[in-house]
């Protein structure tokens, strides 16, 4: 399976509470799910192609560090303004601060969320009620 995006980055993801990680970049996207059961998330832009394993399921999640090309985010996007897709509800956005050591999340409708925006260069990890599109506007 395979899909391109452009104008607003949509994220595959596969399982009913799978902890997904993302970062979002401009350019064209395409994602492919393949036999392993992993994600391969492909971002295209002018300089090169890059491919990032996303592990699903309980298994750790290692993405390429920056020296094998990790995509950046080229805007700020606000958590409130992401949808999920196909009668999906999005459990919630969560960023660990490695400096402090403190996890950030997003839940929707929690008032004491404390990520409000997901910002470039950021890893995030998302869990969602089940398989479904993650509709992120730029």
């Amino acid at each position: 399976m395979q899909r391109l995006l452009t104008k607003s980055l949509i994220i595959k993801v596969l399982a009913l509470g799978t902890v997904f990680a993302f970062v979002i970049a401009g350019g064209v996207y395409a994602y492919e799910t393949l036999w392993s059961g992993k994600v391969y998330i492909t971002v295209t832009g002018p300089a090169a192609t890059i491919n990032w394993s996303c592990p699903i399921g309980g298994q750790a999640l290692i993405a390429p560090y920056p020296v094998n090309g990790r995509p950046l985010l080229t805007a700020s996007a606000p958590c409130s303004g992401i949808t999920a897709s196909d009668s999906a509800q999005l459990w919630g956005i969560y960023y660990l601060d490695e400096t402090t050591g403190t996890w950030l999340y997003y839940i929707p409708g929690f008032t004491s969320s404390m990520l409000t925006q997901l910002e470039p260069g950021k890893y995030y990890y998302v869990v969602v009620s089940q398989a479904c599109t993650l509709i992120i506007p730029q």
